[in-house]
């Protein structure tokens, strides 16, 4: 397996007001694989802006969202997104939050009547999400379908989003691991592989952690393949994870940093 590695600069995703952080999003493709295949021309473009969803209660500066396929209300086919936001700007109150959309695009709000917020899913306490990945493609029971990744090795499962329940004796890792961890599938092998930023490499630099499993209970975090992109960007910005996707054939790989101005 192969994460596709070039730098291009996304998306600004959030700004902290009290320091002026920014967090930004790296695409990563490998210019030598550009250059040697068919069809392909590398080329800069300008990304546009289609829209800005704005959580009504919480915020939501370390969100982490997931999207997922769902059926909405009435039978209408659409989209889901699941996010953590801290309510009223309160560190002590994490919810996890809910907002649906028709097409992926133009976001609103759920109503789940949920605590504290009109669309929170429940609270998260003090504990962290990072992803809720979808598994459909590879799992029998569709009541299991959406996994949602806690920091406190709790997983829990849903068919559709609205309602989790704690999958039974099932630990996705054996130590805290940080915010933004992020898995995905090698449909070749059936593996599941995760990055992570490393605990143990902490404070001395920010890495991105490759780890592979081949289910949820067995992703081995003690033999880590570790990328050191802090080394690249140390002097000015914070790897903080990278989800990664497979597209036709490549696992394209999103480097989320969270960027401190300087000067």
């Amino acid at each position: 397996m192969s994460v596709v590695i070039l730098l291009s600069l996304l998306a600004g995703l959030a700004t902290c007001g009290s320091c002026g952080a920014v967090n930004n999003t790296i695409l990563f493709i490998s210019n030598k694989w550009v250059n040697t295949s068919f069809n392909i021309k590398a080329v800069i473009g300008e990304p546009e802006l289609l829209s800005v969803f704005e959580d009504p209660t919480s915020y939501v500066g370390w969100g982490y969202p997931s999207v997922f396929s769902a059926i909405l209300e009435n039978g209408i086919a659409g989209y889901r997104m699941i996010y953590q936001g801290w309510f009223d700007n309160q560190v002590s109150t994490k919810l996890a939050l809910l907002a649906e959309s028709l097409d992926a695009v133009s976001w609103k709000p759920a109503s789940t009547d949920g605590p504290l917020a009109p669309n929170a899913l429940f609270d998260l306490e003090n504990q962290e999400l990072s992803q809720v990945f979808d598994d459909a493609a590879f799992t029998a029971n569709a009541s299991q379908r959406l996994k949602m990744l806690l920091t406190n090795e709790t997983v829990l499962v849903s068919q559709n989003g609205t309602h989790f329940e704690v999958w039974p004796h099932v630990k996705w890792t054996t130590k805290y691991i940080d915010p933004g961890f992020f898995a995905f599938r090698r449909p070749d092998v059936g593996d599941i592989v995760s990055t992570s930023r490393p605990q143990a490499l902490r404070p001395v630099g920010r890495h991105i952690g490759i780890h592979n499993g081949s289910d949820w209970t067995d992703l081995d975090y003690n033999t880590t393949q570790c990328y050191p992109v802090d080394r690249i960007y140390q002097q000015w910005d914070q790897p903080y994870g990278m989800p990664v996707f497979l597209y036709e054939g490549l696992y394209i790989g999103y480097l989320w940093r969270y960027w401190i101005p300087h000067g």
